[in-house]
């Protein structure tokens, strides 16, 4: 492998491991919302909410990065 495409690979792999824990810290905040005590429910779903748009935000990353090598291959 070159290394233009080893680089865009390592890219690749390092935003996939990022979303992957974001898809992870989701869920967990979806379960810390579900299971609110009366009088947190706002605080946790704004979490919730702040999880999923970095999983969002990871995921974009991510296909970016794919994009990127499937250009230089």
């Amino acid at each position: 492998m070159t290394w233009p495409v080893g680089h865009a690979v390592d890219d690749m792999l390092g935003c996939y491991v990022d979303w992957r824990e974001d898809a992870h810290a989701v869920g967990e905040a979806y379960r810390r919302w579900f299971g609110a005590p009366d009088g947190e429910e706002a605080g946790r779903f704004s979490a919730y909410l702040g999880a999923l748009d970095q999983e969002e935000w990871s995921a974009r990353s991510y296909a970016v990065a794919v994009a990127r090598v499937e250009a230089l291959l």
